[in-house]
């Protein structure tokens, strides 16, 4: 009863937040990521990544999203 409970309310909550598909959406991102470019050495530096999106709707289930993003890596020299 409980899982079929849980089941019911996941699936409202994915319908309830669902997005219309009006036309293409534009977005930005950006984060923190941690790299390592040598295989002996084992600390990380922390870098960042930044770019843009877009959203296309092909049709009200079906839609493209292209990315460009830039991603630094750090390394000790």
């Amino acid at each position: 009863m409980k899982k079929q409970l849980l089941s019911l309310c996941i699936a409202i909550g994915t319908m309830a937040f669902a997005q219309s598909t009006e036309g293409p959406k534009f977005g930005i991102k950006a984060g923190g990521n941690f790299s390592s470019i040598t295989g002996d050495d084992t600390k990380s530096k922390f870098g960042f990544y930044a770019g843009a999106l877009v959203n296309v709707p092909i049709s009200e289930a079906f839609s493209i999203q292209p990315e460009v993003v830039y991603s630094q890596q750090v390394a000790n020299r």
